[in-house]
């Protein structure tokens, strides 16, 4: 039983320890996106210091506008969807999500 028990210690600091290293790896992928470093991220594309706006399609910018925020399939489907596409890095940076309820949301 004692053994069991030290085994699961030592599990449960190892896992803390890939934890940290997981956070650290990211905190360094995010200091590299501020600064423009990171060629994970070099297929998304730079904003222009100045925006010609006679051409519409100079910047592409992203929106996903999400109807009943408050509701059943937004909580158990589409942000635990977003979710994970952000996890895996597949949303551009650029993007903007805007909720729309009919109700004002509660810290409930």
């Amino acid at each position: 039983m004692a053994s069991q028990e030290k085994s699961d210690s030592i599990d449960l600091r190892n896992e803390v320890e890939i934890l940290k290293q997981e956070l650290e790896n990211t905190r360094k992928e995010l200091a590299a996106v501020k600064i423009g470093a990171s060629s994970k991220f070099s297929s998304i594309p730079e904003l222009p210091e100045s925006i010609d706006i006679s051409d519409p399609f100079a910047v592409t910018f992203h929106t996903i506008i999400i109807f009943g925020a408050e509701g059943n399939l937004a909580l158990k489907k589409t942000y635990p969807a977003l979710f994970t596409l952000m996890r895996q890095k597949r949303l551009p940076l650029n993007i903007k999500i805007i909720g729309y309820a009919r109700d004002n949301m509660t810290t409930e």
